[in-house]
Formats: C-alpha cells, structure tokens, sequence
C-alpha cells in the first residue's frame, strides 16, 4: 500500500523539525548552523535543497547519503543529532526515544521521498 510507506512528509514533518530549537543544547536550530554550510552540510529550510543536501549529496563523513534507506539507524542525519558514535558541534539534539528522532528515522524507513 503506497500510503502505508509514504505517511511521513519531508516538506510536512521532518525539514520543520530542522528548524526547531535545540532543546538539550544551545537552543539553536539546525539551521542556525547549517544554513551556511557548517560541517559540510546546508540546510536552510528550504525543503527541497535540505532533501538534496540529505538524500542525493554524499556526505565526506561517511561516503554515503546523509539519510540511508538501506540502513536507516546508520543515517549520519540521526547518528550526529543522537551523537551516536560521531561528533557533533551542535551537541546532542535528540535521545532515541524522542518523537523528532522517530519522525526523521521513519522518513527513511518509509523509502526517503521527496514528498
């Protein structure tokens, strides 16, 4: 069923949780950082270069997409944000157990559309 795997929107749900203050940290958001290209990677809440930035560019990290499909808890989108084994300037965004890391872990569960 194409609605079972697509019920996370990119646009809707996971590029404004990008936009929300840290609340374990700085209070900054992701793209107080990274609208201008910290570590890398630049998100600017505009939804289509932040898919691009995590689904077609290849991070120098990890050699990869920032948001895996294949192995979803291996994307360095989560990995940094829960400082799961790398580093992160902006420090720990979300534990686990939060619902903005189960929404951003979802998306790419879901197949990572652009939608």
């Amino acid at each position: 069923n194409a609605s079972a795997r697509t019920r996370v929107s990119f646009a809707a749900n996971v590029d404004p949780l990008f936009l929300v203050p840290n609340p374990r940290g700085s209070q900054a958001s992701c793209t107080n950082c990274h609208a201008g290209g910290s570590g890398g990677l630049t998100l600017n809440g505009n939804a289509a270069n932040d898919f691009a930035e995590l689904r077609v560019e290849i991070s120098p990290t990890t050699g990869t997409v920032r948001a895996r499909t294949d192995v979803p808890t291996a994307s360095l989108v989560l990995r940094k944000a829960t400082l799961d084994g790398v580093t992160h300037g902006g420090g720990q965004l979300w534990l686990q157990s939060d619902p903005q890391y189960q929404t951003v872990l979802d998306w790419p569960n879901e197949g990572g559309s652009n939608n």
